[in-house]
């Protein structure tokens, strides 16, 4: 399904249902001067949304009796969720996303995983964010090798912390704790106290000190230069990023820590000069093994703030043609278990919106024979490398450096 949406068909939509490690990336050897040009690629930005610990099938509810008989109280019917067809639907508390869909800009990828799959949180995770299945192949995450071809040394920014995916040699993305005026950089050392902070200022300001002038070219004055590029990086993302938002009533972003990660990503999506293309946000809780329908929704209401407000900015800023956002988590989830909740499983639903976005569903939900032959999805239909690739070439840069290891993919088609 294709279409375009309005600014105004969305609010009308939406109100229906409705690290200071700067300081650590910035001074590595490979900075030279701060470099702010967007240079290759078109200006377009990915936002990558990790809902951490596996989400549960039910974030996109399977209508059939098989999944709804394995799954006795957590499912949902076509009554009490957000219908897409008649075999499947969205999660109630996802009204931003079906608003989206509703106007033919939300692809839902079903059975989305890896070859051999891990049900470990950690290992799965490092997969899913070296982009590699082979163990230790790969030098970082497939993050870092995509802002590596970007010019600008905010290319990729992580507002939802350091990891595998954001970590490499060449220009990798850089974690923020946050972009507020009165908690950036090295005032927002992530869990530093104000002492911590102050010694942190202090010991930048020794180092310009000692390091003039500079006693041996290959040291202090290494160093001090370093140490002016920080400060002139973080004085530059700190006015280029606290300008004011457009107003937009009644959408605003929910005061919790994804709906301010949300602001923040909106503050970069404002801030054109800066040339970030790559966002990185996270939002936990998904480990669902009991109470499975109480914490998923609770989760997915504090994600769908987060995004209504994101995307109604990018309608505001004329962005959202630019803009696509893609979910991911390290895997599904098998059937109810005996505390309504549910266990680590394999392949699960990726959800991709945005302006260019052509909608629809583009892996078909699990079968009946697939439900009751398969507790956890052992078998995936999509690898999520593939959908990566798409999105990387609608940023206009090149998927082959970003994930070198070779795998299975047919091209989906799902960015116009």
């Amino acid at each position: 399904m294709k279409g375009r949406v309005s600014r105004r068909d969305f609010l009308r939509a939406v109100s229906a249902g409705t690290c200071g490690a700067a300081i650590h990336t910035l001074t590595s050897p490979y900075e030279n001067m701060v470099a702010l040009a967007q240079g290759a690629g078109n200006g377009r930005v990915f936002v990558l949304v990790n809902l951490a610990g596996g989400c549960s099938h039910n974030i996109v509810p399977i209508y059939h009796g098989a999944y709804r008989d394995e799954n006795p109280t957590i499912s949902y019917s076509e009554a009490d969720s957000l219908p897409l067809n008649a075999e499947q639907g969205l999660h109630p508390s996802l009204t931003a996303l079906k608003a989206c869909w509703d106007t033919g800009r939300l692809a839902v990828c079903n059975l989305v995983g890896y070859p051999n799959p891990n049900r470990s949180h950690d290992e799965s995770t490092d997969i899913w964010h070296r982009g590699t299945r082979l163990m230790g192949a790969s030098n970082g995450g497939w993050g870092a090798r995509l802002t590596c071809q970007m010019n600008s040394i905010f290319g990729g920014v992580s507002l939802g912390g350091s990891n595998v995916l954001i970590t490499g040699d060449c220009n990798p993305p850089r974690a923020f704790a946050s972009l507020d005026q009165n908690a950036f950089g090295e005032r927002g050392i992530s869990g530093a106290s104000s002492r911590d902070q102050a010694f942190l200022r202090i010991t930048r300001d020794q180092m310009n000190i000692d390091s003039a002038p500079p006693p041996a070219a290959d040291n202090y004055w290494y160093v001090r230069t370093q140490a002016d590029n920080l400060a002139a990086s973080l004085t530059t993302i700190k006015n280029a990023t606290n300008q004011p938002l457009p107003d937009i009533s009644p959408i605003t972003f929910p005061n919790t820590g994804f709906g301010r990660a949300c602001q923040n990503a909106a503050r970069l999506l404002q801030a054109t000069a800066i040339g970030t293309q790559f966002i990185y946000l996270q939002d936990g809780g998904y480990d669902t093994h009991a109470g499975e329908r109480t914490a998923l929704a609770n989760n997915l209401t504090r994600v769908n703030g987060g995004l209504n407000a994101l995307i109604a900015t990018a309608f505001a800023l004329g962005r959202w043609q630019d803009l696509v956002i893609v979910t991911m988590t390290e895997f599904c989830r098998t059937f109810e278990n005996g505390s309504q909740g549910t266990d680590h499983g394999h392949a699960g639903p990726v959800l991709i919106a945005g302006g260019a976005v052509n909608g629809g569903i583009y892996a078909p939900a699990p079968t009946p024979a697939e439900t009751t032959s398969q507790g956890y999805y052992h078998n995936y239909h999509i690898d999520f490398r593939g959908i990566f690739h798409e999105v990387i070439q609608f940023l206009g840069y090149d998927p082959g450096p970003v994930f070198p290891e070779a795998f299975s993919y047919t091209r989906l088609g799902i960015l116009g």
